[in-house]
Order: C-alpha cells, then sequence, then structure tokens
C-alpha cells in the first residue's frame, strides 16, 4: 500500500469523502473523529502525512497540533476557518499548510503530493 495519512475531522461525511479520495489516489488512509482519538492512534501507528480539521469537540486541531508540536509526520490543515489569525496559528503550532473549505480537491491533493515528495 502507498504511503498513510491520518485524516483528522469529526464529520463523517468529511471522512468518509477524504478517506475515498486519497485512497483512490494511492494512500493508504485511517481516520480518527477527534484529536484525542488521532492522539491515540499516532501513539500506536506510525503516518508519513495529518490532514487536519481545526474545528472539533473535545481535543480541536489546534490542542492537537499544540501537543504534537516537533514529534509529529507533516500536517496539512483542512478547515472552514480562513482568517488570517488562524492560519498564522496553525503555521505557528506546526502546520506545514493550510486549506480552506471548501476546498478544491485538485488542490488538496497537489498540496499532498508535494508535502509527501519532500518527506
Amino acid at each position: 500500500m502507498g504511503q498513510r495519512i491520518l485524516v483528522v475531522d469529526d464529520l463523517q461525511v468529511n471522512r468518509i469523502m477524504l478517506q475515498g479520495l486519497l485512497s483512490n489516489a494511492g494512500y493508504s488512509v485511517e481516520v480518527a473523529e477527534d484529536g484525542a482519538e488521532a492522539l491515540g492512534i499516532l501513539t500506536q501507528e506510525q503516518f508519513d502525512l495529518i490532514v487536519l480539521d481545526l474545528l472539533m469537540p473535545g481535543m480541536n486541531g489546534f490542542e492537537l497540533l499544540d501537543r504534537l508540536k516537533g514529534t509529529v509526520p507533516p500536517v496539512i490543515v483542512l478547515s472552514a476557518l480562513s482568517d488570517m489569525d488562524s492560519i498564522k496559528r496553525s503555521l505557528d503550532l506546526g502546520a506545514i499548510d493550510y486549506v480552506a473549505k471548501p476546498f478544491s480537491i485538485q488542490t488538496l491533493l497537489a498540496k499532498v503530493r508535494n508535502v509527501l515528495d519532500k518527506s
């Protein structure tokens, strides 16, 4: 199987859509519904990339980024928050890229490929 991606999003429809999209592009994809579940998965498995939503109940994306700062694979944030403060905060916490929802499938795939090609 291809490189491993962990998708973290609280909405099931988004997890299913992203899992299908990335799987069809040749990646092995796991999903988590919030930061706490992702943290648990990351303690037991290794991934090449994380695609992370910010707005989630429980442990949100900002909290997960802060907890994992410097110890995780690259993170692309995929969020409905598109204000400059949220983008800057995500990047300051260690995200390598930021994609605003709604997003272009081609743009997301290009960013995923770009990040994974560098690792």
